[in-house]
């Protein structure tokens, strides 16, 4: 449900959230839409599940634990920043 409406946000054409275009950049890079998608929706269910409210921060402070969460968030940072250079 999530990445169908990024793909139909993406589809038409829509603005996204700053924080979403600070984590993702602009677009999918050329030639990996699929996992920056796949991403995407982490980067968004992270948020939900996480409660992170940030207008621009789209991960929130790094958590302090080390475990799933931080695991989760470290990925995601490596992941996003990946995305941006591309």
């Amino acid at each position: 449900m999530i990445r169908t409406r990024i793909e139909d946000a993406v589809a038409r054409d829509l603005l996204f959230p700053a924080w979403f275009e600070n984590m993702l950049g602009p677009a999918a890079p050329p030639g990996k839409a699929d996992d920056w998608l796949y991403t995407a929706t982490d980067v968004v269910l992270y948020r939900l599940l996480h409660d992170v409210t940030s207008p621009a921060n789209a991960l929130g402070a790094p958590p302090q634990e080390q475990g799933h969460r931080r695991t989760l968030h470290d990925r995601l940072i490596v992941e996003c920043a990946d995305y941006r250079k591309a």
